[in-house]
Parts: structure tokens; C-alpha cells; sequence
């Protein structure tokens, strides 16, 4: 993203020129991007917010406090992809967000972009999924390292 970004400043203030396509590059690619590192810190347990909650409390109550955080996770998950997909009251989901809307340069839907949101929110509830087993299993759950070095 960095690279047709520069490129195109570049370009625009030496020629008056501009790439268009390096526009609807970045617009296309950041939400994928962005969802992406959501979903390994999710996976790692560095979302700030969490990991600086577990500072707060004794570390045995920690685990136990995971588990409702992560059923939190998972409603919002739901609830987005609810949405996102069409159902109930909010009509159309994705293609009432972008609708037919082209990248001109491109060529490609707008909504990809969009799937992005839909696909990330997804991971993250399986992530939530999958810690909320670990922790009820006992298994050694991803927030381990942040649990431990709590003192």
C-alpha cells in the first residue's frame, strides 16, 4: 500500500498527473489489512484492552474473566455477519453497502472490500470459538503469556 501511495504523491506534485489505480488499490486492500491484524492479535491476545483488563485483576481470576470477554467476542461477531449477510430488519447487508459500485480503474465490485469485514468478523468468532474450548478443556489457552505475567 505504501508504494502506489508514494508513487502517486510522487507523480501528483511533479506532473500534475495522478494513478488513479493506486487510489482504489488502497481503498480495496486496507480493510483486508485491517482485519487481518485484528485477527492475529485476537488469536496471540494482544488486543490492548483485554490484555490491560487482566492487569487490573488477580491473575487467578483472569482465566475466568477470558471466557465471558470471549463470549462478548463472539455475540458482536454474530451480530455483525448478521447483518453484514441481510437478515432481518436491515435489508440488502453487503450489496445494499456497496451495492453494483465499480472500482472505475480496476474494474473490480466495491464490495469486495466489504467481504473483508465480513470474512474477519467470522475468524474472529471461530477465535473466540476456539479459546473459549481451550479454556473450558484447561488446555494452555493463547492468553497464557499475558495471564502469567501478571503478578
Amino acid at each position: 500500500m505504501l508504494i502506489p501511495t508514494f508513487a502517486n504523491a510522487v507523480l501528483r506534485y511533479t506532473t500534475d498527473a495522478s494513478l488513479i489505480w493506486s487510489v482504489e488499490i488502497v481503498q480495496l486492500t486496507f480493510p483486508w489489512f485491517i482485519m487481518a491484524g485484528a485477527v492475529l492479535a485476537a488469536q496471540h491476545g494482544r488486543h490492548i484492552g483485554v490484555e490491560f483488563f487482566l492487569t487490573l485483576i488477580p491473575k487467578h481470576w483472569a482465566q475466568f474473566v477470558l471466557i465471558p470477554v470471549q463470549l462478548l467476542v463472539l455475540m458482536a461477531c454474530a451480530a455483525v455477519a448478521y447483518v453484514y449477510l441481510g437478515f432481518g430488519r436491515f435489508e440488502g447487508g453487503i450489496e445494499f453497502a456497496a451495492g453494483d459500485v465499480m472500482f472505475t480503474s480496476l474494474g473490480v465490485a466495491q464490495s469486495w472490500s466489504y467481504v473483508a469485514l465480513l470474512i474477519g468478523y467470522l475468524l474472529l468468532g471461530v477465535t473466540a470459538l476456539t479459546t473459549i474450548y481451550r479454556l473450558l478443556m484447561g488446555d494452555v489457552s493463547p492468553h497464557q503469556d499475558e495471564i502469567n505475567s501478571i503478578s
